[in-house]
């Protein structure tokens, strides 16, 4: 088969002409083996996708690796912290099957729509504003 050059959504490394990852990849992975966080910001067509999901085929060998697509949490999931959680869990839960048991029951529990979990504590949700760059930091207490 013939290689094209692709415009359109993920590239295949047996399907289409692309830059080398490898070196890229190295860098990012000893990033998340030293506990730094990274971010990957350019515009249309410049790999993003592809790269988190090749560095997603490294990452699983030694990490549990977790691929959200925030399109897929409606707008209404957004409008309450309690909404929110229990649409983030319920993402998480469909995304892998590899969850260790005490978090898979607690990611269980808070999937749950909020109506059916009155009077309980939902976790917290975290939010880390860089004053030295433009981003917010997300993280879920379990």
């Amino acid at each position: 088969m013939t290689k094209i050059f692709n415009i359109h959504g993920d590239c295949h490394p047996q399907l289409h002409y692309m830059v080398d990852l490898c070196s890229r990849l190295q860098k990012i992975k000893a990033m998340v083996d030293a506990g730094q966080y990274f971010t990957i910001n350019r515009a249309r067509q410049y790999g993003k996708t592809t790269t988190l999901l090749a560095l997603g085929e490294i990452l699983c060998k030694d990490y549990t690796v977790i691929s959200l697509d925030f399109q897929l949490i409606s707008q209404a999931d957004f409008e309450s912290e309690e909404r929110f959680v229990a649409a983030f869990s319920r993402e998480i839960l469909d995304s892998t099957a590899d969850i260790p048991a005490s978090i898979l029951d607690r990611l269980s529990f808070f999937a749950k729509l909020p109506a059916e979990n009155k009077n309980i504590a939902f976790p917290t949700l975290k939010i880390q504003e860089r004053k030295d760059y433009p981003c917010t930091h997300y993280s879920l207490n379990l």
